[in-house]
């Protein structure tokens, strides 16, 4: 599938972020030639070279001028010169948003997954299930997997898997067969400015489903979906229902080296589910992932055997390496209910809990100051290290900031730099110990110092 008439070459500025990596993979596997640059090196770059997508650390103009179509992701300022270059040579632009946007009108059906926590998961999960049952699909995840490396694959044109961000409205540019909502939670200040314009959002969102569409929503939102939908006359959406109190709901949960659980439906049993992903938080993922692939009438042993042998995402609870003994994990909780929650399911009878954290732009820490202090209930030992600034200038709270508080309750250390948290860390954790590696930044970097 060509999206673009006479395109054949396509340079994406910001091509080291977690969704452009994907978009450059499927375009590479479309036969466009890609090329791209991002500011910073990371494990993406191997990624997209070994694909043969050429990428540089600074934007190539000479390589610029030889494209059809240039792409931009949010991390990208509108006063980039790369970006201004483009315009000034009269090449076709276009932000993520709006490529999405072309992307969501060649499919046939399109599996959209919003929320403030859990999209790649659940994303990650569907797109799993469909690829085991041989659909003809395209997927778009926001992490990595070894089956979709780099987060993207395109093995088809009907059916159009991905994950929908709220940042800045993106998952708008969808015009889902079938939305997920999973949750809906403040996680980004800069741009929503109360709660009311977020719910705003993910309602248009909802209201953006094609005709005799499905929409997935956890059970406490079902009300206010369905009263809006019904407000805009669309009654030909079914809406379904997940978690206490929903159409959908779970049981006699079991956790050991794996977690089983029951499912049920309005009273009805489904099954007996076992999975090794790690979380409470994560059968509601998987419950979601179990309703789509039904909706699509996937054989029950395919959804059964894929959940029960899926591997973890990247920086999902991953765990990377031991040091002296002690476990090192990776995970991409950068909100306060998102730690609370790993934290919780990390907890064991032997060792210490250690939680390094890198807070995620300055605007976050902020908005959220008084829930990232009371998060990290439940660790033996905190440390705190500077902010990743992503897309902010700096202003308003810091990581420092944030230690001073956290101080008042909790035993918590502030570093500036990996190396010197590397070397903290050697010298005082142990067998049976184990270290969460916590944040959306570059925290995951620390662990190649243990």
């Amino acid at each position: 599938m060509f999206l673009f008439n006479n395109c054949k070459k396509i340079y994406i500025l910001g091509i080291g972020g977690s969704s452009m990596q994907a978009l450059a993979i499927i375009l590479k596997m479309q036969g466009y030639k890609v090329y791209g640059s991002d500011s910073r090196y990371g494990d993406f770059y191997k990624i997209l070279t070994s694909r043969g997508i050429e990428v540089d650390i600074t934007p190539d103009i000479e390589k610029i001028k030889c494209v059809d179509l240039v792409l931009y992701s949010l991390a990208v300022p509108s006063d980039c010169s790369a970006l201004q270059e483009a315009k000034r040579l009269g090449k076709r632009v276009l932000s993520r948003k709006e490529f999405l946007s072309l992307l969501d009108k060649n499919y046939e059906e399109v599996i959209a997954v919003s929320g403030t926590h859990g999209k790649s998961t659940t994303t990650y999960l569907i797109a799993s299930i469909l690829h085991n049952a041989g659909f003809e699909a395209t997927y778009h995840i926001g992490a990595s997997s070894k089956v979709f490396e780099g987060g993207g694959l395109y093995e088809g044109d009907k059916y159009l898997v991905s994950e929908a961000c709220e940042y800045k409205d993106s998952f708008l540019s969808f015009t889902p067969s079938v939305a997920v909502v999973l949750n809906i939670e403040p996680d980004h200040p800069d741009y929503f400015t109360s709660t009311g314009q977020l719910l705003s959002s993910f309602l248009t969102f909802a209201g953006n489903i094609r005709d005799n569409g499905l929409l997935i929503v956890e059970s406490k939102l079902q009300d206010v979906f369905r009263k809006y939908l019904y407000s805009i006359n669309r009654y030909d959406i079914e809406i379904v229902s997940v978690g206490e109190g929903g159409d959908f709901y779970f049981d006699n949960v079991k956790v050991d080296n794996t977690t089983t659980f029951d499912l049920w439906y309005k009273g009805e049993f489904l099954g007996n589910f076992s999975t090794t992903l790690n979380g409470y938080y994560n059968i509601y993922n998987i419950i979601i992932s179990i309703i789509v692939a039904k909706h699509y009438n996937i054989d029950n042993k395919i959804i059964a055997s894929t959940i029960e042998n899926l591997q973890g995402l990247s920086r999902r609870f991953e765990r990377v390496g031991m040091c002296n003994g002690a476990e090192i994990i990776v995970d991409y909780a950068h909100h306060p209910s998102e730690i609370s929650a790993v934290i919780g399911s990390s907890k064991r009878n032997k060792g210490r809990l250690i939680v390094v954290f890198q807070p995620h732009t300055y605007s976050r820490t902020t908005a959220l100051f008084d829930e990232f202090a009371k998060c990290f209930k439940g660790a033996d030992e905190i440390i705190i290290t500077k902010t990743y600034k992503s897309r902010d200038k700096k202003k308003g709270k810091t990581a420092f900031d944030l230690f001073l508080e956290v101080a008042k309750s909790c035993d918590v250390r502030y570093f500036d730099d990996f190396l010197s948290i590397a070397k903290y860390i050697k010298s005082t954790v142990t067998i049976n110990d184990r270290v969460l590696l916590l944040g959306a930044g570059d925290i995951n970097e620390l662990a190649k110092y243990l």
